[in-house]
């Protein structure tokens, strides 16, 4: 009895010691969840911000205002939350891109599906959000643009047929531009592939589609069908741009996929944030705070300030006055093509010495994505008399944008360099008057010359050319 008892009161201990950490694990697993979906600073300084929050079941919690949320990290004090907005209650229009591969690999079931997942989507978004349909194999395709037309829509996906290698990164660029094209702000594409890119269709490089997408503030949700696809490229487009990647297995889990994202886009927050940021592509970490009757949590995303007029940036300049052929460093930045730029020195047009020329187009690859551009300047002391002078870039971009900087520099005094033509140790014995050139080159023009023979006296010119 006695051992019974002392049993009992033992596994009471352990009970009422065990009991505190159930309740805080209980806590923790209680927590609210908030997931940052979408980041569009391409208005700057007014930036969206798209995100879902979530109860402890994993349910939307709906209700919040402006007061809930807030920017904390780096960016707390440099960002204010302006409005609060939820798509469902305020009744707000989503743009969505679906774009499916349609590449030899997708023929039979698999395609089966994705029309079956596209169409569940389709019929579960709300009434006025427009939709478009995008394919890609060896050439991409806008199927249907933008409607809300769900006929349109349906027969459009039923229309899809496989054919050809895999244009990925053609195929994701060109939604992307689409997508850009929204007649909402509030837009995203939605990627299915089951392959890596193939073929060499594509006339866009790898990081294209990522750039651009960031460059847009577009968001990419990325599917990967089965074991072929290109992970490392689907998660990193899905992580640039603040969004999510799902990896479907098998054909038949597609269409629960695409319903739940169908859900999750109409449970979205989007919140506006005013951020006086410098636009020159200087990316941060947004950290978004909720608090929710249940709790507190948080969320980071990438905030990359886009850069709608081309920036110039100069190298190290040099402290002291010039005075030997000297290299100047200049970075162009811009989220648009490049057009022409050009170089001037106390109004002397110049030609840099690098990718870029004075007044002339930039050869770019790949036109549309986001540009950069080094070249460096030449001064040569010799060209100009001394003294201070402005080095001014500009740079224009295909929508006009026209981006200035300029830099003051001195040029320091440098000897001129004088050669007798001809060269005397080329004539041998003179035995006759032999007329002698100087050549006088340097900053400013010479004024006079004068020769001199050992210890003859020197015999002054003082009018150009100085012959002897």
């Amino acid at each position: 009895m006695k051992r019974s008892l002392l049993f009992l009161i033992a596994l009471l201990i352990i009970v009422a010691i065990g009991m505190p950490v159930g309740l805080v694990a209980m806590q923790d697993s209680a927590a609210p969840r908030i997931e940052i979906t979408g980041i569009n600073p391409s208005q700057l300084p007014e930036v969206t911000v798209t995100a879902n929050v979530y109860n402890a079941l994993g349910q939307p919690v709906r209700g919040l205002t402006a007061a809930d949320f807030s920017v904390e990290g780096e960016l707390a004090g440099q960002v204010s939350i302006v409005k609060v907005e939820n798509v469902t209650d305020n009744d707000l229009s989503f743009a969505v891109v679906l774009l499916i591969d349609t590449s030899d690999s997708m023929a039979g079931t698999p395609l089966i599906r994705a029309k079956e997942a596209a169409t569940a989507f389709v019929e579960n978004v709300g009434p006025n959000d427009p939709v478009a349909i995008m394919s890609f194999d060896r050439n991409v395709e806008l199927v249907q643009n933008y409607t809300t037309d769900t006929a349109a829509l349906l027969a459009a996906i039923a229309s899809l047929e496989t054919g050809g290698p895999t244009s990925l990164y053609q195929g994701t660029f060109e939604a992307i531009r689409v997508a850009q094209s929204a007649p909402t702000p509030r837009r995203v594409v939605v990627l299915l592939s089951d392959g890596a890119e193939f073929g060499g269709w594509s006339t866009v490089e790898r990081d294209a589609a990522l750039e651009e997408a960031q460059a847009r503030g577009v968001s990419v949700v990325t599917i990967g069908l089965g074991y072929g696809t290109d992970r490392t490229y689907l998660q990193e487009l899905a992580l640039g741009t603040n969004s999510r990647n799902v990896e479907s297995p098998t054909p038949e889990e597609l269409l629960g996929i695409y319903t739940d994202l169908a859900a999750l886009l109409r449970s979205q927050y989007v919140i506006t944030l005013d951020a006086q940021l410098p636009a020159d592509g200087t990316e941060y970490d947004l950290t978004l705070r909720v608090d929710t009757p249940d709790g507190s949590a948080t969320a980071a995303g990438s905030l990359r300030a886009p850069i709608p007029v081309p920036i110039i940036r100069f190298g190290d300049i040099p402290v002291e006055p010039i005075d030997v052929p000297t290299d100047i460093e200049v970075t162009i930045m811009a989220d648009d093509e490049l057009v022409s730029s050009s170089t001037t020195i106390a109004g002397a047009v110049l030609s840099g010495s690098g990718s870029i020329t004075a007044g002339a187009a930039v050869e770019e690859e790949e036109p549309d994505e986001t540009v950069t551009e080094t070249f460096a300047v030449t001064i040569d002391p010799v060209q100009y008399p001394p003294g201070p002078y402005t080095l001014t870039i500009s740079a224009t971009d295909e929508d006009g944008d026209i981006g200035t900087e300029s830099v003051e520099f001195e040029i320091g005094a440098v000897p001129s360099a004088v050669e007798i033509v001809p060269d005397v140790a080329d004539l041998g014995v003179i035995a006759e008057p032999q007329t002698l050139t100087l050549a006088i080159t340097g900053q400013t023009p010479p004024t006079s010359a004068s020769f001199q023979i050992d210890d003859q006296p020197a015999l002054v010119v003082e009018t150009q050319p100085f012959l002897f």
